[in-house]
C-alpha cells in the first residue's frame, strides 16, 4: 500500500516537472514569437518610411521650385485650392515644409544646402581633424591620423562614393565613424559653409571665428588660406585630389516622421532639384522617439 502511494506521488510530481517543462516552452516560444513580430512590423514601418520619405521629398522640391509664384501668406486657402486636398501640403516656413498622409502618419522636412554638411571629398585636412576630435571624440593624434587617411584615401581611389567607405580608411575606427557619419556626405559641396552648417557643425565654426578675433590659432582650415610654397608637385596634387566638380545644387532634405503621436522617425535624403530624376540617395531610418503605451 505504502509502495504504490510512493509510486503515486513520484508519477504526480513528474507529470507537474512536464507541464512546467511544457509552460516554459511555450513561453519561449510565445516570446520568440512576440520578438520575430516586433521585428517584421519594424521592417515594414522603415519600408513605409522610405516610401513616404521619398514622396515628401519629391513634394518639397516641387513647393520649393514653385516658392517663388506662391502668393506670400504660405498655407491661405488659394494654395490649398491649387495642391488640392490630396497633396498633404500644410505650411512652408523658414524650417521647412510638413506633409500630411494616412493613418496619422506626417512628415517635416526641412532643406539644407549639401555644404551645411562636411565633405569627404573636399574637407581640408584639418578641417576634417577638428570635425574628429570636437564630434569624434578622438584625441588629436588620432584625428590627425584619421584625417590624413581620408585624404590619402582619395589620392589612391576615384574619391568617396557613400559615406560607409570611411570605415575603409587606415585609422577610422567603428566607434569614430558612428559618432562622426551624421555630419559628413560624400558628394562634392565645396567647402562648410558657417551660414548653411546645421548645428554641432555650427557651433565649432562660432568657436573658430571666436578664437581668430582672439588672435589664436583656430587649428583648423575650413576655408583655403593662401600661404606655402607652390611647386608643381602641390598642384598637381591638389588637381588630383580634387578631380571632379562641386555640385551646388544637391540638398540633403532632413526628414521628421512623426506616427500617430507615438512614434518619431528621422532620415536624410540627398537630392538634386537639377537632375532628371532628383533623388540621389535615400538615407537610413533611425528612431528617435517611442511612446510606450
Amino acid at each position: 500500500m505504502i509502495r504504490h502511494g510512493a509510486e503515486a506521488g513520484f508519477a504526480i510530481a513528474l507529470l507537474l516537472w512536464m507541464i512546467a517543462g511544457m509552460s516554459l516552452t511555450v513561453a519561449a516560444v510565445l516570446h520568440f514569437a512576440k520578438a520575430d513580430t516586433s521585428m517584421v512590423e519594424l521592417r515594414i514601418r522603415e519600408a513605409k518610411a522610405r516610401a513616404i520619405g521619398s514622396g515628401a521629398a519629391m513634394l518639397a522640391l516641387r513647393d520649393s521650385a514653385m516658392s517663388a509664384y506662391m502668393p506670400e501668406d504660405a498655407g491661405s486657402d488659394s494654395e490649398r485650392e491649387l495642391y488640392g486636398e490630396t497633396g498633404g501640403y500644410e505650411s512652408r516656413g523658414e524650417s521647412g515644409s510638413q506633409y500630411d498622409f494616412k493613418d496619422g502618419w506626417s512628415v517635416s522636412v526641412n532643406m539644407r544646402p549639401s555644404n551645411g554638411y562636411v565633405s569627404l571629398n573636399d574637407a581640408e585636412a584639418a578641417s576634417l581633424e577638428r570635425v574628429f576630435v570636437e564630434l569624434g571624440g578622438m584625441g588629436s593624434s588620432e584625428a590627425a591620423r584619421m584625417a590624413q587617411g581620408v585624404v590619402d584615401y582619395r589620392y589612391v581611389y576615384p574619391g568617396f562614393r557613400y559615406r560607409e567607405e570611411l570605415l575603409a580608411v587606415d585609422g577610422v575606427s567603428r566607434h569614430a565613424y558612428d559618432r562622426v557619419k551624421d555630419y559628413v556626405h560624400p558628394f562634392r559641396s565645396g567647402q562648410l559653409s558657417a551660414a548653411s552648417a546645421i548645428a554641432a557643425l555650427g557651433d565649432i565654426l562660432s568657436e573658430e571665428a571666436a578664437t581668430a578675433e582672439r588672435g589664436e590659432s583656430a587649428g583648423t582650415d575650413y576655408q583655403e588660406t593662401p600661404g606655402g610654397m607652390v611647386t608643381f608637385e602641390s598642384v598637381a596634387a591638389k588637381i588630383e585630389q580634387r578631380s571632379g566638380v562641386s555640385d551646388t545644387t544637391i540638398t540633403a532634405l532632413e526628414m521628421r516622421h512623426e506616427i500617430a503621436g507615438d512614434v518619431t522617425l528621422e532620415q536624410i535624403i540627398w537630392a538634386s532639384p537639377e537632375r532628371a530624376y532628383p533623388i540621389l540617395r535615400v538615407g537610413g531610418i533611425s528612431v528617435s522617439r517611442v511612446t510606450e503605451q
